[in-house]
């Protein structure tokens, strides 16, 4: 099967899907990745707040779209003299890279995102299938737009950042979460902002938040609703809470 994945850009909905991410206080602000980036709106927000700010997104439509944000503003700031949260110069755009990788539990595999092109409203793409059959009962994948890409497991991360903490992590990654997370070692991380998705039901959606519990207390909520409603909640690593 070929790719049918179009191109167009269509991001005039995303904003009202944009949701709030709070960064605690107690955190550095040396590394921030942003895992989900969509069409570049927490990059736009925090790009001075961050030393580094690393946007991965499994679209690659959603991957150019952040990435023209982000040299149209090296454009528009390249003769101001900004200041970073730190008190450092800072060099618009030099703090961000993007990259187009799907989030897993591993890394080095290549498997489809697929548009979501049966929803009229988003342009969150997925990874996850069974998310596709949780919301329409009649979804088939022959139907659905899609292209191949690379995933890239938490651990990995790491290594490719060359980094060995990640200060803020803001995860929207459309049900993909949940593999990305769950058993994983999540000690190396201050704060995390998640999009927690409750279209597989309740019972993993709170199996989820008492893995987080091992790590994190909870520091915001911004809405936390019953299954198959979603939640996004930030978390703060108990060492700083």
């Amino acid at each position: 099967m070929h790719s049918t994945f179009n191109f167009n850009s269509n991001t005039k909905n995303q904003e009202k899907f944009y949701s709030k991410y709070v960064i605690p206080h107690q955190i550095s602000r040396d590394v921030a990745v942003d895992l989900g980036s969509n069409v570049g709106f927490f990059v736009l927000d925090n790009w001075l707040s961050f030393k580094s700010i690393f946007a991965i997104d499994a679209s690659y439509q959603n991957f150019c779209e952040t990435l023209k944000k982000v040299l149209a503003m090296r454009i528009k700031y390249s003769d101001k003299h900004l200041v970073g949260t730190d008190g450092s110069a800072a060099v618009p755009g030099d703090q961000v890279a993007c990259f187009n990788l799907a989030a897993a539990k591993n890394s080095g595999e290549i498997i489809k995102v697929f548009k979501h092109a049966w929803s009229a409203e988003s342009v969150s793409c997925m990874t996850n299938k069974e998310m596709f059959h949780a919301q329409y009962k009649d979804w088939t994948e022959a139907r659905e737009p899609f292209h191949n890409v690379f995933t890239i497991s938490l651990e990995d991360l790491y290594k490719l950042f060359d980094v060995d903490y990640i200060d803020y992590l803001k995860i929207d990654i459309e049900g993909a979460e949940y593999d990305f997370l769950f058993g994983k070692d999540l000690s190396k991380i201050g704060a995390i902002g998640l999009e927690l998705h409750g279209t597989f039901g309740q019972e993993k959606k709170n199996e989820m938040k008492e893995y987080l519990s091992k790590y994190f207390e909870i520091y915001d909520v911004q809405y936390d609703n019953d299954a198959p409603g979603h939640s996004v909640i930030t978390y703060i690593n108990k060492e700083l809470a």
